[in-house]
């Protein structure tokens, strides 16, 4: 569970990133501005919920709490990039 969680959030920061990165060169800035916050919200969300799923069901490894920390990371790291 927690490496799916790391996947997720891997991707996350990668669309949202690479979209971000692709739209000066394009004119559409609404609807990529749509893309990326579906990517982000839909991204966040299953990464925090595979975190959380990984930590209850096994407490005594640090992986769940590390997905955990590092799926809020991005979620803060695609933000930022959603509002510059």
């Amino acid at each position: 569970m927690a490496a799916i969680s790391l996947v997720f959030s891997f991707l996350e920061i990668v669309c949202v990133w690479g979209v971000a990165a692709a739209a000066p060169a394009t004119g559409e800035h609404r609807v990529l501005l749509k893309v990326i916050s579906i990517v982000w919200i839909s991204g966040s969300l299953l990464a925090i919920a595979t975190a959380i799923l990984a930590l209850l069901t096994d407490r005594r490894r640090p992986a769940g709490a590390v997905s955990l920390a590092v799926a809020f990371l991005a979620f803060f790291i695609c933000g930022l990039q959603i509002l510059a």
